[in-house]
Order: structure tokens, then sequence, then C-alpha cells
């Protein structure tokens, strides 16, 4: 199981190492944005455990437009109490000082996942559902179109999920931005155009489906 750390402190990934080296986890840390995005969009985490550093707020706000669900534990000095309120408003899971006890941060840890698995709600598909010729897999997240396997990443599926569930109906961009988003702003407006371009992308090849433009309401997705 993955935990992703963005920090450029090696000594806090150590020390975070070291109080789960007891447990089957792996810890795969990032201090570059950009990789650490990419990683989210492509891997599955159990955890992200984020650094305030220089632009820990960014790297969360981006993270919860990409993946709403994923439990975060935030790190911030007792000091910096407009970063922690901020990143409790954006739905951290915990906020903790760097300089806790490696045994303390082992239980916060551990109280965090414990919580998450429970599943969540919108998690209804045991078994991969039929799509035309092709098939997709939400537990997965595997779309197999023409024997070609192809891996979505959760926003990819959260938004075909959407979509399946509506098949025939016309949603507004209003409703997908509060299903898959949770808000709709202009940042998870954008951020829905560029995973809407992604999926019909995945799609193109499997000819008895499709994502409609409906001028001025929103969409259609259609499974002849």
């Amino acid at each position: 199981m993955n935990i992703l750390v963005y920090s450029a402190d090696t000594t806090f990934i150590e020390r975070l190492s070291k109080s789960l080296q007891s447990v089957t986890y792996s810890i795969i840390s990032f201090r570059n944005r950009k990789d650490a995005i990419n990683f989210v969009c492509k891997d599955t985490a159990m955890l992200a455990v984020i650094d305030e550093g220089t632009d820990g707020i960014e790297f969360l706000t981006a993270l919860k437009l990409i993946d709403e669900q994923l439990p975060v534990l935030f790190t911030a000095s007792e000091k910096n109490v407009e970063t922690k309120y901020k990143a409790f408003e954006l739905g951290v899971d915990d906020c903790i000082d760097k300089s806790i006890p490696e045994r303390e941060l082992y239980h916060r840890v551990q109280s965090i996942l414990k919580r998450s698995r429970i599943e969540p709600v919108h998690q209804l598909f045991e078994n991969p559902v039929i799509l035309g010729a092709s098939t997709m897999d939400f537990k997965s997240r595997h779309f197999n179109c023409k024997d070609q396997l192809i891996q979505l990443s959760r926003k990819e599926a959260d938004l075909l999920k959407v979509f399946y569930l509506n098949k025939g109906r016309v949603l507004s961009r209003e409703d997908i931005l509060k299903e898959v988003w949770k808000t709709s702003d202009y940042y998870a407006s954008k951020s829905m155009d560029v995973y809407l371009t992604k999926l019909r992308k995945i799609l193109q090849n499997e000819e008895m489906v499709e994502i409609k433009n409906i001028h001025g309401t929103g969409y259609i997705f259609s499974v002849n």
C-alpha cells in the first residue's frame, strides 16, 4: 500500500518511514508538484502526507480537485495558525507539527487509514459493466476495448461512472462538477474540461459509446 509524501524535508520522511517500518506501507516521496500530481493521476495511494513547505497549500488544493476522497495528513508548525485553518477548510483529515514523537505519528497515520477503510457510497460496482463492445471495471479502473486494456485515473473513472449512471439523461456541467469535484468553481471547471477530453480520447475506439455536447445545456452519455 502506497503513502504519498509531498515534502523536501528528508529528515521528516525518514522519521515517517521509521515510524511505519512495522507495517507494509511503501513511502513514495516527491518534492516536485508536477511529479506528485502525475503519480496521483496514474497510481493508487492510501494516504497523502503533505508538508506545508513552500507550496503545500497549493499542492493540497490541486490534489483535492483530482481525488477528493484521498485522506490527507497535513504538517504545519504551531505558529502557522492560518495555514492550519486553510488546510482544514480544504478537507484534510488531520494537521500535525512535524516534531511530534514517532509513536504519535504512527498512531495518527493508523487512525486516518482506519477511518478511510469504510467503502465510499459511490463505489457501487462490484463487477465490470458492459459499454458497447467493451467492458469497464470500476474497481481496478480498467477499460477493456478491443483487447486493449487501458488504466483510467481516479478522476477519469469517477467521471465515466457519473455518465454511466445517468446514461440517456442530459447532465449539466453543474451536476457533473458537484458530483465529481464537489465544487463548481473556476479551477474545478477547468479541471473538468481536461478530464472530459482525456475520457473522450479513451472511449474513441468504442464506436457504440458517445459523450455528446448538448449546446447550452450540458452532455448526454449514450450506449448503443
